[in-house]
């Protein structure tokens, strides 16, 4: 376990490996604590991880989610999905709680559901494992020390591995994860997200089992194969810079109807490829 804590103001970061059964889809689990600042805004950065926090004490309150869509909500433990937009979350001075790294494969194996389904959604934990998310949250409230807290987190998320809740009954979790989107989810952490979907997909024989597994017929895989080397191996558009240097906006004249926009007439600016017209012209 490492520990960093500064003083005035106090800041406690601690870090824990889970237990080994959680390890393949849990990379570490990391306690926080943050008191004595002036109240603020923490932005909740996009990473390689699922944002899987579970606040002690104060909730955890988002006022500005990933999705502009989605309104802002309080949460006693946020749940996302992978996001490609940061989240705000209201940071009133005092701050504590356990976050979870869990990768993308953890939501199939955990709760029996693609990590696609969750792209850019923020929703309660229990809305997602049912009674078990309540008992998380609530049975790390009381705790004080952080090795018990990390039991807790252990304790809950090993019922998952294993199928069962507390009192014993079958969970819907637990799908396995098919071997060839582990090795590709791997390769994906390895270069730092720099492979390209040719290299993933250039392995043939990963791509046949699983058209095998999927009792899909020969054509359908030679297709699927033919289309994904198209995509590697198609250049992206090239585009080139426009000068608007030349563009004189105070020369722009207001359009005379409402299912025209303003206008602008120069050839010069035309050959280079800006050319302003009205809807209508356009048609």
């Amino acid at each position: 376990m490492d520990v960093r804590m500064d003083v005035e103001p106090t800041v406690e970061w601690v870090t824990a490996v889970p237990a080994p059964v959680l390890r393949s889809v849990v990379d570490r689990y990391i306690g926080y604590r943050l008191a004595g600042f002036p109240p603020g805004v923490h932005r909740g950065l996009p990473s390689r991880h699922l944002t899987f926090i579970s606040g002690i004490g104060n909730p955890i309150e988002v006022i500005a989610q990933t999705d502009p869509s989605q309104v802002p909500d309080t949460y006693r433990c946020v749940f996302s999905g992978l996001q490609a937009s940061p989240a705000l979350i209201a940071d009133p001075g005092h701050q504590e709680g356990i976050g979870i790294e869990l990768t993308p494969l953890g939501a199939r194996v955990l709760f029996g559901m693609p990590a696609r389904e969750l792209w850019d959604t923020s929703i309660e934990f229990a809305d997602v494992a049912g009674p078990v998310g309540d008992e998380l949250w609530e049975r790390l409230q009381p705790t004080s020390s952080w090795d018990d807290r990390f039991r807790v987190c252990d304790d809950v998320l090993l019922r998952l591995v294993a199928l069962t809740d507390r009192a014993g009954r079958a969970s819907p979790a637990g799908r396995p994860v098919a071997p060839e989107l582990a090795r590709a989810w791997r390769q994906l952490v390895a270069s730092g997200g720099t492979v390209t979907v040719h290299d993933l997909a250039r392995d043939t024989h990963a791509l046949a089992e699983h058209a095998r597994a999927a009792g899909e017929p020969a054509w359908l895989q030679q297709c699927r194969t033919s289309a994904l080397a198209t995509y590697a191996n198609t250049e992206p558009p090239r585009w080139n810079r426009t000068d608007l240097s030349q563009l004189q906006l105070d020369a722009v004249v207001p359009a005379s109807d409402a299912s025209a926009t303003a206008v602008q007439w120069d050839p010069t600016l035309a050959q280079q490829g800006v050319v302003f017209t009205t809807l209508k012209a356009a048609k």
